[in-house]
């Protein structure tokens, strides 16, 4: 009788010791879960602002395209109007894609506007401000030649000429060869 009292205290004792190791692994189970869940939501925003900043830059690229296929269309030099620099480029409703005026580093910022419902983006006074800035930056020391670089920058990064160095990785770079294809 003594024994089975000796064993029946040893298994109460052994079924305590389970029962703190099942919610130990429970709770780093647990835990491990609520880290990954709150990194998630620490990321999302950045890749939405990376997503939003390389189709701004891709869209800097098609208006210094688009510029060029107006200039085959009115008979003019594929290059009229670009000349080597950086400069602000803007699509909205009621201009139309623009090249603007060489701008270097003091390029505005991206304005948004939301009436168009296009996810439209622009430099005039009419939309909302965003965190975002985009210089595209041409070279035409080629002949029959035409490099964009679309530089997108956010959260008070500065775009450079040089591209991406100094953002603290809030930086989107596009690059693109333009020719003359007449």
């Amino acid at each position: 009788m003594r024994n089975h009292m000796v064993q029946l205290r040893h298994e109460k004792g052994s079924m305590l010791i389970e029962a703190i190791v099942a919610i130990s692994v429970f709770m780093i189970g647990f835990g491990s879960v609520l880290t990954l869940n709150a990194q998630a939501l620490h990321i999302v925003p950045q890749i939405s602002k990376r997503l939003i900043a390389s189709e701004l830059a891709q869209e800097g690229v098609e208006i210094v395209r688009n510029h060029i296929t107006t200039n085959a269309i009115r008979g003019n030099p594929f290059n009229f109007g670009l000349s080597d620099g950086s400069y602000s480029v803007f699509s909205d409703i009621s201009e139309g894609p623009m090249v603007g005026v060489s701008c270097g580093a003091t390029c505005p910022t991206a304005l948004f506007l939301p009436s168009s419902g296009l996810g439209n983006y622009t430099t005039n006074s009419s939309g909302k401000p965003t965190p975002f800035r985009r210089v595209v930056v041409t070279n035409t020391t080629k002949p029959h030649e035409v490099q964009v670089n679309s530089i997108v920058t956010w959260d008070d990064s500065i775009p450079s000429m040089t591209g991406c160095a100094a953002s603290r990785g809030n930086c989107i770079n596009v690059e693109d060869h333009l020719f003359d294809w007449q």
